[in-house]
């Protein structure tokens, strides 16, 4: 599993840029969650989170990152 951070999913929405829709289309249904809490969640789930945030997520010690923005 992994988590999508809001700016992710906007991304999605928008289909713009359309390399981050293809990217979570490649995904199965319960592959991906979304959550509230996404930093602690992340951590406590052992999952990557998916952000274009990264300088700002980074500064959580041990949290996995990936950023599907171009």
């Amino acid at each position: 599993m992994i988590l999508l951070d809001t700016n992710i999913c906007i991304y999605i929405i928008n289909a713009k840029p359309a390399a981050v829709l293809r990217r979570f289309q490649q995904y199965r249904l319960g592959e991906i969650g979304l959550c509230s809490v996404v930093a602690a969640h992340a951590l406590s789930q052992q999952a990557p989170l998916v952000t274009n945030n990264t300088r700002e997520f980074a500064m959580v010690p041990e949290l996995r990152l990936e950023n599907w923005v171009p």
